[in-house]
């Protein structure tokens, strides 16, 4: 039984090392890469992880083969998509050009509205009948005024759509994003950890590393 027990503990860290090594030659190539660009694009990214991809392929199929049992094309997208979402969160520690970048473009779907108009957009709601203000009034408002940066008061708005609806996803985020504003680290990191598991989304993982390297310093 201990020799039983002992091969499997070697064919593990073997499997381990090879899955770290394959893991840390594509983040560092692919840092390389997006770190020759001034500004670097969404595009950049994606042709700078393709092309590392096409380069490791031998390494990857090996890796593949060392590691699984079955061969299939299911299988073999399954370990390419985890080892995506796997070098895709762990580049936000190890690369400060991807930190940037994935921090930053999340701003992107913000409506870029100057302030006086956002301040007008808040008044016109606020002529609104408070009985009819449900769940989807307190997130648009929210985040009016977290574009705004006023995050005690985009705080309190997506606090107020929680308690409509504990599940609603687009508070949870936002929320989870005005706390990170707010330096509350580790209360957004719970939150994206918690979208990530319900939704699936590697996004908020990435997200959740986001907030936990702002906490530990850039």
């Amino acid at each position: 039984m201990r020799n039983i027990l002992l091969t499997f503990f070697i064919v593990i860290s073997i499997n381990t090392f090879g899955q770290d090594t394959l893991d840390k030659i594509i983040t560092t190539e692919v840092c390389e890469c997006i770190s020759q660009f001034k500004i670097i694009t969404q595009a950049d990214l994606l042709r700078c992880v393709q092309n590392d991809l096409d380069k490791n392929e031998a390494f990857i199929m090996k890796e593949m083969r060392a590691q699984l049992t079955d061969t299939s094309d299911e299988a073999g997208y399954k370990f390419g998509h985890d080892l995506y979402e796997r070098t895709s969160v762990s580049m936000v520690y190890s690369c400060k050009q991807y930190f940037n970048f994935m921090d930053t473009m999340r701003y992107s779907i913000i409506k870029s509205l100057n302030n006086d108009s956002i301040k007008a957009l808040i008044q016109n709601m606020s002529y609104s009948d408070p009985k009819s203000r449900g769940n989807d009034f307190y997130i648009e408002q929210g985040i009016m005024y977290f574009q705004n940066s006023d995050f005690n008061s985009a705080l309190n708005d997506f606090n107020k759509a929680l308690y409509i609806d504990s599940n609603a996803l687009r508070a949870i985020y936002f929320k989870a994003w005005t706390l990170e504003s707010l330096k509350n680290y580790d209360e957004a990191y719970a939150l994206y950890t918690q979208l990530a598991l319900v939704t699936k989304e590697n996004t908020y993982n990435i997200y959740a590393a986001i907030a936990k390297r702002k906490k530990n310093g850039r």
